[in-house]
């Protein structure tokens, strides 16, 4: 992904899972960050959990950032 690519759309209804391989992104919750994942990190697996709740936040990459996703 390059920088400023949204991975995960706040309240958006996907439920992947995303394992970050390499690189840096930034969690945002209503227009605020709150957090960074790097490598060895995964976001979403909420969605895996409680797959009818909405995301709870955005996560964009901060820099070339290369993701494995799991899908449903």
């Amino acid at each position: 992904l390059d920088p400023g690519v949204i991975l995960i759309e706040q309240n958006g209804a996907d439920n992947d899972v995303h394992l970050i391989v390499v690189g840096l992104c930034d969690v945002v919750v209503n227009g605020r960050p709150i957090a960074a994942r790097g490598a060895g990190d995964h976001v979403g697996e909420m969605a895996a959990i409680q797959p009818a709740q909405p995301r709870s936040a955005t996560v964009v990459a901060r820099e070339e950032t290369v993701v494995a996703t799991l899908s449903e």
